[in-house]
């Protein structure tokens, strides 16, 4: 059996031919599997978003966690010493990581509930208004 893959690279524009050949030893009915590679090359550009996409969601998650601790602190007395680890498995539960934290904010930081829920669903709004934008130039482009 012969395993041949094909890519284009994005950069530099040119074809690699990779093969593999596997043997079989009396495996019965049993195929090998084939090896799972990444050969798609992303440009400079794509890979600085991923990067700064990343950073900013573990940026937020961070704020979303002290938001818990704040809650947890304000609400039930504990020292951040407890509170930490306790935020971390309530901050993983969706409702109830949310409400602690939205408490926490509005308490603890003295923020509007409005201000409180831009910091647990304002991703979420976001995400919603760029998928609607791109359905929206989609259909818009399709126009002939």
């Amino acid at each position: 059996m012969k395993y041949e893959e094909y890519s284009m690279g994005f950069l530099n524009k040119q074809r690699t031919t990779r093969s593999i050949t596997f043997h079989f030893t009396g495996s019965a009915g049993k195929l090998p599997r084939l090896p799972v590679t990444s050969s798609v090359r992303c440009s400079t550009k794509e890979n600085t978003m991923q990067a700064l996409v990343f950073i900013a969601y573990m940026i937020l998650g961070l704020f979303q966690l002290a938001a818990v601790m704040a809650g947890l602190e304000d609400w039930i007395g504990l020292h951040w010493l407890i509170a930490a680890p306790l935020a971390f498995f309530i901050a993983y539960m969706p409702l109830v990581g949310t409400i602690v934290g939205m408490f926490g904010a509005v308490t603890a930081w003295h923020w509007s509930w409005l201000q409180a829920g831009g910091l647990f669903f304002g991703p979420f709004v976001v995400i919603v208004v760029i998928a609607m934008g791109a359905g929206v130039l989609e259909k818009f482009s399709n126009r002939s």
